[in-house]
């Protein structure tokens, strides 16, 4: 489990991360987002699936057994959280 947010530095953070899902499910087995809290809700299931979710939450990718799992990943910088 990890958050993708630091500490701010000169005032702005890490807001929010992108995942892009780039390959069809079919084509691995593992892989899974999990975000806490949520972990029985199934993200990125087919090829162009995005999600969109706050850095502090805390979130991690299940082991890929077989295949290969490709992703885009972006994050989003802004004003401190107060």
């Amino acid at each position: 489990w990890h958050i993708d947010t630091d500490p701010p530095k000169k005032g702005r953070q890490r807001k929010l991360s992108v995942v892009l899902l780039l390959n069809d499910h079919s084509e691995f087995e593992g892989g899974d987002l999990v975000i806490k809290g949520h972990e029985d809700t199934k993200i990125l299931n087919t090829v162009g699936s995005i999600v969109v979710f706050p850095s502090y939450l805390s979130h991690m990718v299940t082991p890929v057994t077989k295949g290969t799992r490709y992703t885009a990943v972006g994050w989003t910088n802004g004003p401190a959280f107060r």
